[in-house]
């Protein structure tokens, strides 16, 4: 909440070139980046994109933009995760014993 506060009240007056830097998006893609939990990114993107969809309501033209920006941007990123990147499991291995060692 305090960062989309942040983002549509104070960081609106720093723009180039027309275009604004959308925090909240960035938040978002490290949510889904480094979140264990499905669910966890993807209703943290809804209740953003909610809250930006409150607050920059004439922006938009309607309604459930930023809201359907952030879910989708949430479950493309999650489907790729799964999909296509495979992080390292590491184990713990078991201490054998040394034949060699008297």
């Amino acid at each position: 909440f305090f960062l989309i506060l942040l983002q549509t009240s104070f960081l609106a007056h720093f723009s180039f070139k027309g275009m604004v830097f959308n925090l909240f998006l960035l938040i978002i893609i490290l949510i889904c980046l480094f979140s264990r939990e499905r669910y966890f990114a993807i209703s943290s993107a809804m209740i953003g994109g909610f809250y930006l969809d409150i607050f920059s309501l004439g922006k938009t033209g309607f309604f459930g933009f930023y809201t359907l920006i952030m879910i989708g941007l949430a479950f493309f990123i999650r489907l790729v995760i799964r999909k296509y990147v495979q992080f390292p499991i590491f184990k713990r291995v078991q201490k054998q014993k040394n034949p060699f060692y008297i």
